[in-house]
Formats: structure tokens, C-alpha cells, sequence
């Protein structure tokens, strides 16, 4: 056992080096730093085709539930989240029909499953939006493209053939026909070795979301840290990366092109890129917001869609169907967009840390957390507003451990309050330290 953990300890060391030998490379070495040369310009293309990741990735729901015969159990697995979306994808869908509702009662009594499955979107998205990123086969009529209709989750039930787009705090759903087949997805959510939970509808606390009922564990992971080159920022962000020309009199680098221009904080890590004449925006901007973080590939992590806040798209990093939170915005790419007044173009900001996590370490260890429902109970006992929280979800909290270039992801839950993104413990503690006031 002692030459296995020296091993261990050992082949730890190893990477550690090998982390800070790349990250030298990628900022001490000069030519790094110069303006873009003839060989680096002609590979941008082919780079990006090669990396480019697909809408249906980036935008996955967060969660699937399936309900068999009123048991409820739920994942977070991309595999099975993608092929269940890739049978959507095939199937056929028509007939689309508004049905509104007045009441928590009513609108609840009128889309809970008996045997089916439920996808979680986490935020709100137009009809056609929601069909754009899921590549849906469903075409709209005119009576429901002219109504501002906006929704959080899908369902599909088995017993109605239909597929159902959800709101749960305007309570209205579109229900269209689904000519689905059934048996496969059913079989397909069997045959996979997916980490399920159970999970329950419980009104009182939140309205129409599933909550897990018992405790979770989860494994920790951990990971050496590096530093990305801002080349691939550059390459992602910028129209014609081959153009930019850069500049490094200062302490920080900054690369132009036109209106486009990308300053990098090479001290603290911080990419910020600004645009202030785009014209080639439609009424998506989760898409515009696409096409500039579609290109840092896997690079960056498995970068997905987290967060909507008006113009303000959030993307993060995502480890095994879970995103990542950190103090230092290290894994999250900010998109935010503002329409210009003189004229008919847009402006965008991208901010993003290029801080990423790179080589897993191996572990066993696991964390075992509470219950949702527990954790909305004790929220709920300490005077949160429960209608002011819109998403709880599992997160990895991104800790570095000092001096060594190892982050510990730690599972943790998160929740939605407000508009801002938090750990339920540090909400937690702001109610019981008000009641002490």
C-alpha cells in the first residue's frame, strides 16, 4: 500500500510540473505575444471547424425526470439527456394548441405525469426559440408565433401522445401531438447506467418542480488548473481573427480589429472583448450568443447555456452534468447585449476568466448532500420567499488548493434567488443573520 500512494503522490507531481511547464509556454515565450503571423491566420479556419461545438450541446436541458406509473426519478446525465433528445429530434410533431390556466391547481391537475418524461430548460425560452435550439420538427401557426409565449420545461406523456411546452409561473402549456416511439425511449432510459434519484412534486415549497426526497452523494473531483492561451479567446470572438493586431505596451495585451476589440488581463487571468456594430443579429440571441462561444470547443471545458438575465446569456463549465461555480468567475463565460440608439446594430461584451481545469486527478472520495427538499425547508423555516427562488440545482464549487495548481470540485447545492446565483448555505446564513439583527 506505502509504494501505491507513493506512486500516487509521485505521478501527482509529475502532472503539477507538466501544468506549470505548459503554462509557461503558452505566456513567457515572446512570439506568443506578437502580432498574428501568416502561418497562425491560414490555421483559424480549419481550427475552428474542426472545435466548433454543436447548438444541441451547448444548449442540453439540465435535467431530465422520468415518471413510471407516479415514481419519479431523475438525472443529470448528458449521454442519456442526448439520446432521449436525439428520438425528439426524429419524431414528428403537429397540431399545436394553447391551453391557459387560472390557478396553481388547475394548471397542475392539467400537465402532472403518470408515465412520461420531463426536461428541464432552467430558464424561460420563446417557442421558437425552444424549437431552434432542440431542433424540434414542429412547425408553428400564425395565432401562436404572435403571442409572446415563453416556457421552462417539456414534457412528453406516454398515455396522451403528446408533447407539452410548460410555464409554470404564467401557467399555460402548448400541447402538441407527438408520434413518438415510446418503447424505445422507455428502453433507452432502462438500458443506461445513469446515476438516478428519486425525486417528488412538492407544492408547498416550490411549484412544479421535482425535489429530491433523501440525500445524495456524489463524488468528488479534482483536477490540475491551467491557463488557456488568449489565442483562443481571439479566435473564438473575433470575425476575422487573422486581421487583429495586438499590442503588449502595457501590462495588459490588447488586440483590435475595427470595432472589435479584446483586452487581456494577462496578471489576473481576464479576457473582456467588446463589439459595437454588429448587424447580423436576429431576434435569438441565445444563437448570437452561440456564435461567439461555439468556437473555444473543448477546449475551455464542456462549456453549456446556464443563464438568462435580460440581454445577459451565461454560459458555464459543466463536469459530469453539473455545472461549476467559483468566486473568481474561473469556468463561466458572461455574453451580454445591448441594442445601440443611432442605429439599427448591437454591441456585445464578453467577459471570461482563462482560468480552466484540464487533467482529472483520480479519486474515490465522495460528499454526500442533503435532500432539495430539506434544503427548501430549512430556506423556507429562516423566511426565504420561495416564490422569489427559480432554480435549485447541483453545482461543483471550484476550490484551489494553494500553491500546488489543484482544484477540488466540491458538490454543492445552488439556487436561483432574486435573479442571482448562490450556494443555499451562504443564502442560509444571510436569513438567520437578519433574524439575529
Amino acid at each position: 500500500m506505502r509504494w501505491k500512494r507513493m506512486a500516487l503522490r509521485l505521478g501527482l507531481i509529475a502532472m503539477i510540473v507538466l501544468s506549470f511547464y505548459l503554462s509557461y509556454l503558452i505566456w513567457l515565450n515572446p512570439s506568443n505575444k506578437t502580432g498574428l503571423d501568416t502561418t497562425q491566420s491560414g490555421d483559424t479556419t480549419t481550427e475552428k471547424e474542426v472545435s466548433s461545438r454543436s447548438m444541441a450541446d451547448v444548449f442540453l436541458p439540465l435535467k431530465l425526470v422520468s415518471v413510471t406509473k407516479g415514481n419519479a426519478q431523475e438525472t443529470s446525465s448528458e449521454v442519456v439527456i442526448k439520446k432521449v433528445l436525439k428520438k425528439i429530434e426524429e419524431t414528428k410533431m403537429s397540431n399545436p394548441k394553447l391551453m391557459e390556466y387560472t390557478t396553481d391547481a388547475e394548471f397542475e391537475a392539467n400537465h402532472q405525469l403518470t408515465d412520461g418524461l420531463e426536461l428541464t430548460l432552467m430558464n424561460e425560452m420563446s417557442l421558437a426559440e425552444c424549437i431552434e435550439l432542440l431542433n424540434l420538427r414542429l412547425t408553428l401557426n400564425q395565432s401562436l408565433t404572435d403571442k409572446d409565449l415563453t416556457f421552462d420545461h417539456a414534457q412528453i406523456d406516454y398515455k396522451t401522445a403528446t408533447f407539452r411546452f410548460l410555464n409554470s409561473k404564467k401557467h399555460y402549456i402548448v400541447t402538441v401531438a407527438f408520434d413518438g416511439d415510446f418503447d424505445k425511449i422507455k428502453s433507452l432510459l432502462a438500458e443506461n447506467e445513469a446515476s438516478w434519484y428519486s425525486v417528488v412534486l412538492d407544492s408547498s415549497l416550490i411549484s412544479s418542480q421535482y425535489v429530491t426526497n433523501k440525500p445524495i452523494e456524489l463524488k468528488l473531483y479534482s483536477y490540475i488548473s491551467s491557463v488557456q492561451s488568449f489565442t483562443l479567446f481571439r479566435d473564438s470572438f473575433f470575425t476575422n481573427p487573422s486581421n487583429a493586431k495586438s499590442s503588449d505596451d502595457s501590462s495588459d495585451l490588447m488586440i483590435v480589429d475595427q470595432s472589435e476589440i479584446m483586452t487581456v488581463q494577462i496578471q489576473d487571468s481576464l479576457v473582456e472583448f467588446r463589439d459595437t456594430n454588429i448587424t447580423n443579429i436576429d431576434d435569438n440571441l441565445y444563437k448570437a450568443s452561440y456564435q461567439y462561444i461555439r468556437y473555444l470547443g473543448t477546449n475551455y471545458g464542456n462549456l453549456r447555456f446556464m443563464n438568462r438575465n435580460g440581454n445577459t446569456i451565461d454560459y458555464r463549465v459543466f463536469v459530469e452534468g453539473y455545472p461549476v461555480f467559483s468566486t473568481n468567475k474561473e469556468g463561466l463565460v458572461t455574453t451580454s447585449f445591448s441594442k445601440n440608439r443611432q442605429s439599427d446594430s448591437w454591441s456585445v461584451s464578453i467577459d471570461a476568466n482563462m482560468n480552466t481545469i484540464q487533467v482529472p486527478i483520480p479519486s474515490d472520495q465522495t460528499v454526500q448532500i442533503p435532500a432539495s427538499q430539506t434544503v427548501l425547508e430549512e430556506l423556507k423555516s429562516q423566511g426565504a420567499d420561495l416564490t422569489k427562488l427559480t432554480a435549485l440545482i447541483i453545482g461543483y464549487k471550484w476550490n484551489d488548493i494553494k500553491d500546488t495548481g489543484v482544484v477540488d470540485l466540491v458538490p454543492t447545492w445552488y439556487v436561483n434567488y432574486d435573479n442571482h446565483w448562490q450556494e443555499s448555505d451562504t443564502l442560509l446564513k444571510q436569513f438567520e443573520e437578519s433574524e439575529d439583527d
